[in-house]
């Protein structure tokens, strides 16, 4: 691990495993900085740094709603689809993420002025 630059909490995958890194990396760190935001912590806190390593490559975060029960449904799916391990199933770029964000929002001011 003396080849890593950032911070781990915030390094997708692919990055810590030394793989080539493309602006889905970016979509992750920002996945990671969402939930903490969310929650309070990041997806992937631990005691040590070599925890954190082997959580961020091996498993699944506890899901947003679980920690921060009113973050909307569709705000969890989008964090969680930013913190896919498999960059391919990430959105592909950060324009289809904003789209992506607008339309929820859209249908989030939608159900608050119906219900």
């Amino acid at each position: 691990m003396g080849g890593l630059s950032g911070t781990v909490d915030y390094m997708a995958p692919e990055q810590i495993q030394g793989e080539a890194v493309d602006a889905r990396s970016d979509l992750y760190a920002l996945g990671c900085v969402l939930y903490e935001l969310l929650t309070g912590r990041p997806p992937f806190a631990r005691r040590t740094l070599v925890e954190v390593v082997a959580a961020v490559q091996n498993e699944a975060p506890t899901p947003v709603r679980e920690l921060a029960p009113d973050t909307p449904e569709e705000f969890e799916d989008i964090v969680l689809q930013l913190l896919e391990k498999d960059p391919q199933r990430r959105p592909p770029t950060a324009l289809v993420l904003a789209n992506r964000l607008k339309a929820m929002e859209h249908a989030l001011s939608l159900e608050t002025r119906i219900g």
